[in-house]
């Protein structure tokens, strides 16, 4: 026998030794949970069942190599004092010699697949939608398997022993896979850290869904995983990226039907010119759906309107937008009349907001029409440009006196 195979043999016996008790842990950390009430210890805890795992993993010529390996920005822990237990839970599921068998994969994995996974709230789907660009949304239920999909569907589970723990609404999941991503080591000058933690893909795909009617859709608690299950078995503890959306949670819901995904799927064919100006105003538009008081909705909206719509130093402000937006969204001269008289007052109830007149008694409410109004064009002027994918010359557009020839 080799070295490697008198190694393996000596960490199966290790693993035989500790089995039924690392079984009757695992089950008292089951029944704890499901009961979500502290329990005594086991006795041996499974940091003393650990020991003689971790000796024989250090002692082994190949799993003593315990510089962690990365994915991307995708960490997988080597170091026995974490893959020991680990190694105990499959062995538990598997046995001694698979556990032995699925840790030679995992540690001398050289290249993986990787999954973004996030969780959504102001959007619903009964099926799994999958865009041109990959993303995919399901049902929450439908999460791939993992302690992070776990931990989130478990806020909005109703059991005979308590309510949901989360008031937010219930939210749907998004995935993005990212295929053959190389590992390397943390010292290796020329690792590649193309994966970030987050994907801005997904999150600005996500995001597209403003175009579609009142939606204001937020990522919330987002991860990154491994597609394969042995990888994912591997991972020790849970990591997670907290929400960083600004602005109040919408309780409604947009379903994603085929006029949704329509709209976003212009999104995603945009010239690369003109997708950054229509991010801009998609992400102040969506943020101004979730503001609370007119006034904020309208410093949002303003700045959705001059990411659409440019800015010319020798022309005032208000004249210009209320001009092009008139131009780009009719033909009709009356209500091109109205469209620049809602502009004009938009941007008057943004100007008293930042100057604070809108706090003064009875100003409040009052301005929530305007508002709205200002908000609507807001979105018609996005879509409009959304739909020519292409950017806006007011220049030309002002000579024509509308969409030139």
């Amino acid at each position: 026998m080799n070295n490697d195979h008198v190694a393996d043999a000596a960490l199966i016996a290790a693993l035989s030794d500790v089995l039924e008790g690392a079984r009757g842990c695992f089950e008292h950390y089951k029944r704890q949970e499901e009961l979500g009430v502290w329990l005594p210890h086991p006795s041996p805890s499974i940091d003393e069942l650990a020991k003689p795992i971790i000796a024989a993993m250090e002692a082994h010529p190949k799993f003593k190599e315990n510089e962690n390996r990365f994915f991307g920005s995708k960490q997988l822990m080597r170091h026995a004092f974490y893959q020991s237990r680990n190694l105990l839970k499959v062995a538990v599921d598997r046995g001694p010699l698979a556990a032995v068998a699925w840790y030679h994969k995992v540690h001398s994995a050289e290249r993986a697949d990787l999954r973004y996974v996030a969780e959504v709230y102001g959007l619903k789907v009964v099926n799994r939608v999958t865009l041109s660009n990959r993303v995919s949304l399901v049902p929450l239920e439908d999460l791939p398997p993992s302690d992070n999909a776990k931990a989130v569907k478990a806020q909005f589970e109703i059991t005979p022993r308590r309510l949901p723990l989360s008031i937010l609404p219930l939210p749907i999941g998004a995935i993005l896979e990212i295929q053959d991503v190389p590992g390397y080591s943390w010292e290796n000058p020329n690792r590649d850290q193309t994966v970030p933690p987050r994907s801005d893909e997904l999150e600005r795909t996500l995001r597209a869904f403003t175009l579609v009617k009142e939606a204001s859709p937020v990522v919330g608690t987002s991860w990154l995983e491994f597609v394969d299950d042995d990888l994912r078995m591997a991972e020790f503890g849970m990591m997670r990226m907290t929400p960083r959306f600004e602005g109040m949670l919408s309780f409604s819901t947009i379903d994603v039907d085929p006029e949704a995904i329509e709209w976003v799927e212009l999104y995603l064919n945009l010239s690369a010119s003109l997708r950054p100006q229509c991010d801009v105003a998609i992400e102040r538009l969506n943020l101004a759906r979730r503001r609370s008081s007119a006034g904020n909705k309208a410093i949002e909206g303003g700045i959705c309107l001059e990411a659409l719509l440019g800015a010319d130093a020798n022309q005032e402000i208000t004249y210009r937008l209320r001009l092009r937006a008139a131009l780009l969204l009719s033909a009709d001269f009356n209500e091109r009349r109205e469209i620049s008289k809602a502009v004009n007052e938009f941007y008057a109830l943004r100007s008293k907001t930042v100057h604070g007149a809108q706090y003064e008694p009875g100003n409040i409410q009052k301005n929530d029409p305007c508002a709205a109004l200002g908000l609507d064009i807001c979105a018609r002027v996005l879509r409009k440009i959304v739909s020519l994918n292409k950017k806006f010359v007011p220049e030309d557009w002002e000579l024509a006196g509308g969409q030139p020839q």
